[in-house]
């Protein structure tokens, strides 16, 4: 009975982890080249879980990972505005460090320096990109051109595809298969809860039974 309570339990919390990525999923919805992350749940056989010494650990949270599915392309018609077709991602830097993206809403800083929409410096081959001019071109391989001039060279990483200007890459999120997931966790958290409360239920009516024989 106790084992089946911990289980239940376990199970509960999982599907809550479950519904807090799915809810950080639709909330990025409209964020340019988002990911949507999938929760990776590992527990024994029911069998094994009965027998095991801690049932309460037989659902738990392995892992999570990206779905790196490119969103679609959306053409905007702004030039700074970069999307790539095919494989490879930006490398910018903020505070924490550099990391790499596919968000590609470029703007011109008030001290000149090329970033993302979220406030991230695009590097090119020579560290941050710093823009001196009036017109901004970039070509399908990532030169930086400014006035006529090419400048630099987009920094990109395990890049083999094309960079196109006037486009966005949209986030891979699609709300419908997410609030389906969603009703689905809801659903088994309920199921999950209600098994606790009838294991309870059931639990403290043996002990009431119990006493009386005494």
């Amino acid at each position: 009975m106790l084992n089946a309570m911990r289980l239940a339990a376990a199970g509960a919390e999982a599907q809550t982890i479950r519904q807090d990525i799915i809810a950080n999923n639709l909330a990025n919805l409209n964020t340019g080249a988002f990911k949507r992350v999938v929760p990776i749940f590992k527990g024994f056989p029911l069998i094994l879980a009965d027998k095991a010494r801690n049932a309460s650990s037989s659902v738990q949270l392995q892992e999570t990972y990206q779905d790196r599915t490119p969103g679609s392309l959306i053409e905007s018609g702004n030039r700074l505005d970069l999307a790539i077709a095919g494989e490879g991602s930006f490398v910018v830097e903020n505070g924490s460090g550099v990391k790499s993206t596919r968000r590609g809403d470029l703007k011109i800083g008030s001290d000149g320096f090329l970033t993302t929409g979220d406030g991230c410096r695009v590097l090119g081959k020579d560290g941050p990109i710093k823009i001196s001019g009036k017109k901004v071109d970039f070509t399908e391989k990532g030169q930086v051109v400014v006035d006529g001039e090419e400048i630099e060279t987009l920094r990109m990483e395990k890049f083999s595809g094309t960079v196109l200007s006037g486009y966005l890459e949209s986030s891979n999120v699609e709300m419908v298969r997410e609030m389906v997931s969603m009703i689905e966790a809801t659903r088994t958290y309920e199921a999950a809860l209600k098994v606790v409360q009838t294991a309870d239920e059931l639990l403290g009516k043996a002990v009431n039974d119990l006493g009386r024989l005494k």
